[in-house]
């Protein structure tokens, strides 16, 4: 009983907190910032000793450019463009990808104090540069849909942000593969940018 009345006390703080912000008069504003971030992400291989769907993680690191305009008080977009670079490394394979990503999600947004949550959705779409010839995926470029929140802290015109995203491969089959192939994985960032305010 006491943890529900708890977390109840919490909820009706954070929303109290959003409406209040709401009232502020609201103004434009555009954000450039620069991003990175790790994952882990499962890929699978074709190996002759091993056969197919043989599953190895990845793990991940993202690095790029991220914009962000809103246009309208709660309501904006946020669009990427991120480097990603996967390793794994075993006693008996070593491989490298590397590909190029673009998330193009809306980006809902409310006030608290003078922090920022944002819930974010959308499409992205990933291009390949590099790949082993062992990758059972044959694709160059793969889409699907993300999700996830941006949480930032305003230092004058400086903006310090946290995020923690999903992303999910949409079934794509592969002329090497009797079947269809889905990828998941989530990704955690940090951002650094500045905010500015239109008249």
């Amino acid at each position: 009983m006491c943890k529900t009345t708890s977390i109840s006390l919490v909820l009706l703080f954070l929303f109290s907190g959003m409406l209040s912000a709401q009232k502020e008069e609201f103004k434009r504003y555009s954000e450039i910032a620069v991003k990175g971030g790790v994952y882990i992400k499962d890929h699978q291989f074709n190996l002759p000793e091993s056969g197919y769907g043989l599953s190895h993680p990845f793990i991940g690191t993202t690095f790029g450019l991220q914009f962000i305009h809103m246009e309208q008080k709660n309501l904006g977009i946020l669009v990427e463009a991120n480097y990603n670079n996967e390793t794994f490394s075993s006693d008996t394979l070593s491989s490298s990808a590397s590909s190029i990503q673009i998330p193009l999600l809306t980006h809902v947004a409310f006030n608290i104090g003078k922090t920022t949550l944002a819930f974010n959705a959308g499409p992205f779409i990933t291009a390949y540069l590099s790949k082993p010839e062992e990758f059972v995926l044959d694709k160059d470029i793969l889409y699907g849909m993300a999700g996830g929140l941006n949480y930032s802290i305003p230092f004058g015109k400086v903006i310090l942000g946290l995020q923690g995203r999903y992303y999910y491969t949409l079934p794509l089959n592969s002329d090497d593969y009797n079947g269809s192939i889905r990828g998941a994985y989530a990704e955690v960032g940090i951002t650094l940018g500045l905010r500015n305010y239109k008249d």
